[in-house]
């Protein structure tokens, strides 16, 4: 599963998670992952597996904080 997963770096830990992008993506490579569809592994920095949920809102990988603003141009 940490093969074909996005990985996504929030709060000081690494997630993998499959979502339908990734679903999608690895279909057209002869893989099907859609029972694996919203799973995420929470990994610490080192590797190590902490915890494993299912979730298919993936709003919270988004980071918190101030907003990044779009720079101009003059």
């Amino acid at each position: 599963m940490l093969e074909y997963g996005r990985r996504v770096y929030v709060r000081g830990v690494k997630s993998h998670v499959i979502g339908r992008k990734e679903v999608r993506s690895f279909l057209r490579k002869g893989i099907e992952l859609a029972n694996f569809e919203g799973i995420h592994v929470v990994c610490n920095i080192e590797g190590t597996i902490m915890t494993t949920y299912r979730n298919r809102d993936f709003r919270g990988l988004r980071p918190r904080g101030h907003r990044h603003r779009r720079s101009e141009v003059f």
